[in-house]
């Protein structure tokens, strides 16, 4: 019943902050984006797509010797796509630094255009307006595939060492074929299934409205990556980072080991995992989780460093030997969380809600919790000092051996927990400090 509910909040939150347009603006009419991100899967089950200067596109490039992956464009080891010219001009095409394939241009009577064989190799070439086709043929000998992005060149433009003509955009001239990175680059509503991305880069990219199902982001790095409405389904991110990107309506249903969320800002977000695959030595630091949803997730030996976790919802999850610093978690919810031997300092917990939590032998330091409850909550061995528990509910509660000191536990209520062999002393309450017997 609890998960029901928790998956009605989350559905209603996803609706509210990404569904709004279709119900107030029905009468819009969305323009289709012409550089709409291109898949191989997408060329493999359809001979009239084609792709266009300043379009990224992602193929998952095999080895030679690889078996193929069920929609390649070419035989093993070599990846073909369509390619359409529209504007007579000068094009600037080169292999990126990683780049382990050769790329081919051919035109309709099958003759080449130009041919690249070595990373960092450049041509600039006059095209006409017709079809052509490009061809890659892998060079690497790894199992792994090549995870392939045709992407704009933005550092060729930048540096000024890309072409130029008057009346067309920088992006559409200069192409990059590039081995795991793909900058600035356009992948929204892009759909990727059943691949393997580990150790890919994307670097100042948008991912808006993206999904990814059974794709595996082992190692990946996303910078400045925008990520409102991903949903990433049955997805492995561990020890990926996540450098200053933002969200709206983020869904992982994902393995987060050692994965690091440095200088973001994700809201009405959403994580859920598998309890017994452990997400453990998480890193999520200098960043804020407004209202995320937590669900199954095994995080345990992870850090929380000055994160905003304010009116987050955690629900069945594991943070056992979690270190919690400066946090704000402000306004949460949390149920049936095990957070045994987690250390909690410095945190504002004010109007927090723990529900048949388990807290044996873990410590709050220092925390300001005005009205939190650790309603039917273990707190075993648990070491409480210096924090403000004002108007706390302790109902049913366990507190074994638990050592309360130096805190504020005015208008605090103690009313049916199990208190035993408490250590207690330097403590301040009042007349409205119930059932607390020290």
């Amino acid at each position: 019943m609890k998960n029901t509910i928790l998956t009605v909040v989350l559905l209603t939150i996803l609706c509210i902050s990404g569904c709004t347009d279709s119900i107030t603006n029905s009468n819009i009419v969305s323009t289709p984006d012409k550089y709409q991100a291109l898949t191989e899967a997408q060329f493999s089950r359809s001979s009239s797509i084609s792709a266009i200067p300043g379009q990224v596109v992602y193929l998952d490039l095999e080895s030679a010797g690889s078996p193929a992956s069920g929609d390649d464009t070419g035989i093993n080891g070599t990846d073909e796509i369509s390619y359409t010219v529209s504007d007579n001009a000068v094009y600037r095409f080169q292999l990126g630094a990683n780049a382990k394939f050769t790329a081919k241009l051919t035109d309709w009577t099958g003759g080449t255009v130009f041919q690249l064989n070595n990373a960092g190799d450049t041509v600039r070439i006059n095209l006409n307006p017709g079809n052509y086709k490009l061809t890659l043929v892998s060079t690497s000998t790894a199992s792994k595939p090549q995870t392939v992005f045709i992407q704009p060149d933005v550092n060729a433009i930048k540096s000024g060492k890309g072409v130029k003509k008057e009346g067309l955009k920088p992006q559409d001239l200069n192409t990059l074929l590039e081995t795991g990175m793909c900058e600035e680059c356009n992948l929204k509503n892009i759909d990727i299934e059943n691949k393997n991305m580990s150790s890919v880069r994307f670097l100042k990219s948008d991912l808006t409205a993206s999904f990814f199902r059974n794709v595996t982001f082992d190692s990946a790095y996303f910078y400045k990556t925008k990520l409102d409405s991903v949903t990433s389904d049955r997805s492995g991110l561990s020890y990926s980072k996540f450098d200053s990107c933002t969200a709206v309506s983020y869904v992982a249903i994902a393995t987060l080991k050692g994965a690091v969320f440095n200088g973001c800002n994700f809201y009405y977000s959403s994580i859920e995992g598998n309890r017994m695959a452990p997400s453990t030595n998480a890193i999520f630091r200098n960043s804020s989780f407004i209202r995320m949803i937590f669900l199954n997730i095994n995080l345990d030996s992870s850090q929380f460093t000055n994160v905003i976790l304010a009116g987050s919802v955690a629900d069945n999850s594991n943070f056992n030997y979690t270190v919690f610093k400066d946090v704000i978690f402000d306004s949460a919810n949390v149920y049936k969380m095990d957070a045994q031997n987690a250390l909690f300092e410095n945190v504002s917990m004010n109007q927090m809600k723990f529900s048949s939590c388990n807290f044996t032998k873990s410590i709050f330091r220092n925390c300001k919790c005005k009205q939190i409850s650790f309603a039917q909550s273990d707190m075993t061995d648990t070491y409480l000092t210096s924090c403000n528990f004002y108007g706390g509910n302790f109902y049913e509660a366990t507190l074994n051996r638990t050592t309360l000191i130096g805190s504020d536990i005015r208008d605090a209520y103690f009313c049916h927990a199990q208190i035993r062999n408490i250590t207690a002393y330097n403590n301040i309450k009042d007349e409205n400090t119930l059932c607390f017997p020290f």
